[in-house]
């Protein structure tokens, strides 16, 4: 199975560039990495990977949710207002 991988940086969110460089690194050091997991360390090594894979993906989610929360924050009080206003007009 081939895995294609998207080389366009994501420049427009500077938050995400420590996850970026992070990404950068493993593709320059899990290239072509082949895990021998039917031994102790093979398997210790393949787990620890996939760990660090694991922590940018939960790290990023993190980040954008709290990137967020003040824009969703915003647009609730936006609905709420607009909601008021048709009720007074209403």
């Amino acid at each position: 199975m081939e895995i294609e991988l998207i080389e366009q940086a994501s420049t427009e969110i500077a938050e995400y560039s420590k996850t970026e460089a992070g990404l950068a690194d493993l593709r320059a050091r899990m290239a072509n990495v082949e895990y021998d997991v039917v031994t102790t360390k093979g398997m210790a090594l393949a787990k620890a990977d996939r760990a660090e894979v694991r922590g940018l993906r939960t790290g990023l989610e993190t980040l954008r949710k709290t990137i967020k929360a003040p824009a969703l924050a915003h647009c609730k009080l936006i609905d709420e207002e607009a909601k008021r206003i048709t009720g007074a007009l209403l």
